[in-house]
């Protein structure tokens, strides 16, 4: 039997133990880029961001991060000054159609998303510009920033991955705080709206970030990759050994799969436990989605659904849940920008109902 690299077992613990934290801790590591030669390809536009990416001081990303519109502005402008080329590459990328980075899915658990970190880092310094344009009363260019962070979300949910659509979230969420510091302050034109309103509206209405998509995928790699290494009802004994911390006792479901010797029917239990949880996320009605996945969770801790389903699977109804969270907020927005845009919602009036 073919020995399934160490490795391996350790993106199984990032995928689907801790994938929630993960998405406040990329780490940037050198790989090599390829996305298709195709001009209407965003992803050549967010490399060269990356590339362009200046060296930042703990210190000055503290300063980026922790920005305080309120605040003076003056020790900001040489960071942003710094990392122009990099946002202006990431602004350039948002007007294409799609993005590709022509991600190699054979390579199962192996797969490296070397690109989310540093976007989200270039996120962070295009809202720091926002925010310093609208403080420079630019609110015209702020609204073209702030629409290109959208776009930009919207774009890297086509990376199929749970984690690339949780980043595509977050990412959302950053231009939408960004947005309503303008709207707080009365700021932006119907001229300014309707640039964002281009942006907003791009993102689909249900699952914005392809959750559902990428719930699928991370199931689709994971039982394609165990049934390639594992056959019949073998286990290596290093995978039960890699898939627990070594610093915690050890994990009971563990020991049950290792003498119940049965890997073939777990898999299959959670293939099938898997493909539940994706109709759900499909489901249009969020409120019976989000009761079938009560019963699913509730399910699973019960052992209904197999061992390996009880190891392995995140809290999908806290992904659900902010899964409706980006809903509504896409919702809201879209309703505010409208009645902007046709002069049914003064200024004063957005600033006030966001209050």
């Amino acid at each position: 039997m073919q020995k399934i690299p160490a490795s391996s077992f350790a993106a199984v613990r990032a995928r689907f133990q801790t994938l929630l934290a993960l998405i406040f801790a990329f780490v940037f590591t050198s790989s090599v880029f390829a996305q298709h030669e195709d001009p209407k390809n965003a992803a050549p536009y967010y490399t060269s961001a990356i590339e362009n990416l200046p060296a930042f001081t703990d210190e000055q990303w503290a300063l980026i991060i922790d920005i305080d519109p309120n605040k003076d502005f003056d020790p900001i402008r040489p960071i942003l000054s710094r990392a122009f080329r990099s946002i202006d590459s990431a602004m350039r990328g948002s007007r294409l159609p799609y993005c590709d980075f022509d991600l190699d899915y054979s390579q199962g658990l192996e797969l490296l998303l070397p690109h989310l970190g540093p976007l989200r880092n270039v996120a962070r310094l295009m809202h720091a510009q926002a925010l310093l344009q609208l403080h420079d009363n630019n609110p015209s260019a702020a609204s073209a920033t702030i629409a290109a962070m959208y776009r930009m979300a919207n774009h890297l949910s086509a990376d199929r991955t749970l984690i690339s659509s949780l980043v595509a979230a977050a990412i959302f969420s950053l231009a939408d705080s960004t947005s309503q510091a303008a709207f707080d302050r009365m700021l932006f034109s119907a001229s300014d709206s309707a640039t964002l309103y281009g942006a907003v509206s791009s993102i689909p209405a249900h699952d914005p970030f392809a959750f559902g998509e990428a719930i699928a995928m991370e199931q689709s790699t994971l039982v394609d990759e165990f049934d390639r290494h594992f056959t019949q009802d073998e286990i290596p004994a290093d995978f039960l050994q890699s898939i627990q911390d070594p610093d915690t006792p050890p994990n009971p479901l563990i020991t049950q799969i290792a003498e119940e010797g049965s890997f073939d029917q777990e898999l299959q239990r959670y293939d099938e436990f898997m493909t539940k949880v994706v109709s759900a996320f499909t489901n249009p009605d969020d409120e019976q989605a989000a009761a079938q996945l009560a019963e699913l969770e509730k399910s699973c801790a019960a052992g209904d659904a197999g061992l390996l389903a009880q190891l392995l699977s995140p809290a999908f109804s806290r992904v659900h849940q902010m899964m409706l969270k980006n809903q509504a907020s896409l919702a809201d927005r879209l309703a505010m920008l409208k009645n902007q845009m046709e002069g049914a919602e003064p200024p004063i009036q957005a600033a006030n109902a966001a209050l």
